[in-house]
């Protein structure tokens, strides 16, 4: 079933990457991302669902998201309308219950969320296997603010927002654990902030708190990478529509900065070490925002002018001394590649939007990889001097050789480099949980081995085992406080393997953080 599976999602992908490729003279654009719907509208408009599409590819089900209904289409013509009709419909629903207190506005929108992410016989399945890219479901990261609205709606039972809390939850391990998601999140470009941009407002509305911190820090991280002192954007600047994609990466970070304001935190205001901030970006294409034809750059999309006000509007800088009209974004023209095996020996800089990128033989001087879960079977990686900013790296397994690795900084969340046979002069190595299995390694300094202190054992199964003890359901709060009773500095070790369930990790973090137990590490084994 699985293989079947498989197979499905790669032919339905190359096809779709078989015709980006060949229609080299043609323009291969998402539909224009139109304004919501006004109330009436809204109010009005039937009900449309992810199961109403005509065409399934081979292995897929009616409920699963299909960007394109077959390979080989000019334009999504799968579900892709479908998911934004969803979206902004439900925008519109809950801002008139929002601002007004129409009952039957918050009525509307809850039949909506009902069919499209409760309703056995119509939901979407919690995941984008099917997609073009992952930046499809970037409404999804909106729509959390839209239900949000609608916690104090009588039309909202307290079944629909357990459901909701699940289906959100699911989608979240997905994005978190799926390659198409690692994937997307590895990017430096705006397909990396948009996956930051769905992730960060459902793990706060998940109350996922250690995971939404940590992708809070890794979009202050991105701000440095992508954004120059100037406030230009290098990496949207190479698309053959750099306009459309600066804005659009600045899209991505309004998202995140809303969903940034309850974790205490105006991303608008944060400088990065290298005094990049977003304000600067924004002011970067502010004088573009009237008339778009003077940008200088690639840009094959005609813009209208106003394109910035909704970003301008987001991020509180004044035009000639007032805030501009918010107007529609549209979505720039659309580039994804479904899959890229076997890379040989490349400067790999970015990869974005690769659902798998399976054995890499010898990749030098990949720079600036955020996110990477995990990198198998790298058969030999010599020379590395420097790997700056790279955050996220759960596991580096079965690594035959590392020499001469003199310094890594900035390396955020590396908990577990197994096996290594050999790893000498490995001078400075931040943030590292465990290193283990060296048969020859002199130099290394700062690396941990689970010394005494407060050891979590977690399962696959989910069972949750504290210093030897299976810790029962409501037991995890009272017993984290009682280890810390016994040493109340005693650093956290948390070991757990691959079929771990994602929430079970964050769980236990979760609690440790809220206990006061900051010093955690995670050994994935």
């Amino acid at each position: 079933m699985h293989i079947k599976k498989t197979i499905a999602i790669i032919a339905n992908a190359l096809g779709c990457a078989l015709f980006l490729f060949c229609a080299c003279a043609a323009s291969v654009r998402l539909p224009a991302q139109t304004p919501a719907p006004d109330l009436a509208t809204a109010l009005a408009a039937p009900i449309v669902t992810i199961t109403g599409k005509r065409n399934v590819p081979a292995g897929a089900r009616p409920q699963d998201y299909v960007s394109y209904s077959s390979p080989g289409m000019s334009q999504p013509g799968g579900d892709y309308a479908r998911l934004w009709a969803f979206f902004d419909t439900v925008e519109t629903l809950a801002g008139g219950w929002r601002d007004n207190h129409d009952d039957a506005a918050a009525k509307r929108a809850s039949e909506w969320l009902r069919a499209w992410l409760v309703a056995p016989a119509t939901r979407m399945n919690p995941n984008l296997d099917y997609a073009a890219s992952v930046v499809d479901g970037r409404g999804f990261g909106r729509i959390i603010g839209n239900i949000q609205d609608l916690d104090n709606a009588p039309a909202l039972t307290a079944a629909d927002k357990e459901a909701l809390h699940q289906w959100f939850n699911t989608y979240l391990e997905w994005l978190m654990t799926s390659k198409s998601g690692m994937a997307a999140r590895a990017a430096q470009n705006s397909d990396g902030t948009w996956f930051v941009a769905q992730a960060l407002p459902i793990a706060v509305y998940a109350g996922r708190d250690y995971l939404a911190h940590a992708l809070l820090e890794e979009a202050q991280k991105r701000i440095g990478v992508q954004i120059m002192h100037d406030g230009s954007q290098p990496q949207e600047l190479l698309r053959a529509d750099s306009l459309s994609y600066s804005a659009f990466n600045l899209a991505a970070y309004a998202q995140i900065a809303k969903a940034s304001a309850p974790l205490g935190v105006d991303l608008w205001k944060y400088v990065s070490p290298s005094h990049a901030t977003l304000g600067r970006a924004v002011d970067f294409l502010v004088p573009y925002n009237s008339e778009p034809s003077r940008w200088t750059h690639p840009q094959r999309q005609q813009l209208q002018p106003g394109f910035l006000n909704e970003i301008i509007k987001a991020s509180g800088v004044t035009v000639n001394g007032a805030l501009p009209q918010a107007t529609s974004l549209p979505v720039p023209a659309f580039t994804a590649v479904a899959i890229a095996p076997a890379i040989g020996n490349q400067v790999v800089a970015s990869v974005s939007g690769v659902s798998g990128v399976p054995s890499v033989a010898n990749g030098a001087n990949g720079a600036n990889g955020f996110g990477a879960r995990e990198v198998p079977n790298v058969s030999y990686e010599s020379g590395v001097s420097e790997a700056a900013g790279v955050s996220g790296a759960l596991s580096v397994p079965n690594v035959s050789s590392i020499p001469s690795v003199s310094s890594v900084p900035g390396v955020v969340g590396v908990v577990s480099i197994p096996s290594a046979s050999s790893g000498a002069s490995v001078g400075n190595v931040g943030g590292v949980g465990s290193v283990s299995g060296f048969s020859s390694g002199s130099g290394i300094s700062g690396a941990l081995n689970a010394p005494a202190g407060v050891n979590f054992v977690l399962q696959k199964d989910g069972l949750i085992f504290l210093n030897g003890k299976i810790v029962l359901a409501g037991q995890l709060a009272p017993m984290i406080l009682q280890a810390k009773a016994a040493s109340p500095n005693a650093p956290v070790f948390i070991s757990a393997d691959g079929n771990t369930p994602i929430s079970t990790i964050s769980a236990v973090m979760d609690a440790c953080r809220k206990q006061g137990l900051t010093r955690i590490s995670l050994q994935m084994q």
